[in-house]
């Protein structure tokens, strides 16, 4: 009887299989990579996508990543290898600019390489304590190949700028180091070939009247400027204050901000003789002046000597 059992149970597995009625291999369900259904990260602000082409450069180095680059401003012809763009080409002291570099590929007509990057700018007056120069936003990231910073020149008189190149993982990938020439301000009379510096304009011999007007204008003296009149309204931003030797003289007004010409009302008061002073500030330091101006006022009255006869 057994025998009869164990024959018949074989019999059945053998015909079970043959039949295809056995265990089927477990199937894996594999996701579609083409299906565009990826998640990419937001690229407001020079941000950098998440998610990108496998296989592709995203801008934070991928497999297309340029490695062979340059870092200085300007791009095609126009480039200069580690040189700084400065928007005046010069710093006018009390005012503010433009610093632009750029990233290009030396074998690609210098054009601009735009991979992801960080640049940060820093200068030696910056770093003063109390700092006399200052950047908007030192540290710029995007992958547009080139950066723009707003410096500006409180009451630094010659400085250093230096941009750093910075890789996505954070090394440093290069440097510029650059001298920032500084023009200073200067008070006076004119401008172009007939500025004359230091002179405050008006009637400085008072006979038989005690006010006069007084005026000046101040000028960019670099060499590139020829002596151009400057202005808080052309975004510079410079206060004159106007002084006395005598306590009992008077100015209307005693403090003004910078225009293309400025003038003041002068009253002698009790004063018999005084020495005007007018000085140039920045807005950024009311305290120490950046140049000044004088004039020596003679104050009297007009002797009538009748002859007898």
């Amino acid at each position: 009887m057994n025998l009869i059992k164990l024959t018949l149970t074989s019999f059945l597995m053998t015909s079970l299989i043959a039949c295809g009625g056995g265990s089927p291999d477990k199937e894996t369900d594999t996701p579609n990579l083409d299906s565009g259904d990826q998640t990419t990260g937001d690229t407001t602000d020079g941000g950098t996508a998440g998610g990108g082409t496998p296989g592709g450069d995203d801008g934070t180095g991928g497999t297309n990543l340029i490695e062979d680059i340059r870092f200085g401003s300007g791009s095609g012809d126009e480039f200069k290898n580690r040189s700084i763009n400065f928007e005046n080409g010069y710093s006018l002291l009390g005012t503010t600019q433009f610093i632009t570099v750029s990233v290009i590929d030396p074998n690609n007509d210098s054009s601009i390489v735009a991979q992801n990057y960080t640049y940060k700018f820093s200068s030696a007056c910056a770093e003063k304590t109390p700092p006399k120069s200052s950047f908007l936003t030192d540290t710029i990231v995007n992958a547009s190949g080139t950066a723009k910073a707003s410096y500006t020149n409180e009451s630094c008189l010659a400085d250093t700028i230096t941009v750093s190149l910075i890789n996505p993982d954070g090394t440093e990938k290069a440097q510029i180091v650059s001298s920032l020439e500084v023009s200073v301000p200067k008070l006076g009379s004119g401008s172009g070939i007939d500025f004359v510096e230091g002179k405050i304009s008006g009637n400085v011999s008072l006979i038989d009247t005690k006010s006069t007007t007084l005026s000046l204008n101040a000028v960019d003296r670099h060499i590139s400027a020829i002596n151009k009149k400057i202005s808080s309204d052309d975004g510079k931003d410079f206060i004159v204050k106007w002084a006395s030797d005598c306590a009992a003289a008077t100015f209307t007004p005693a403090s003004q901000i910078l225009t293309s010409d400025i003038e003041t009302a002068y009253n002698a008061g009790s004063c018999t003789a005084d020495t005007v002073t007018a000085s140039l500030y920045t807005q950024q330091d009311k305290v120490n002046p950046i140049h000044t101006a004088n004039v020596s006022i003679s104050i009297g009255s007009e002797v009538c000597t009748n002859a007898i006869t």
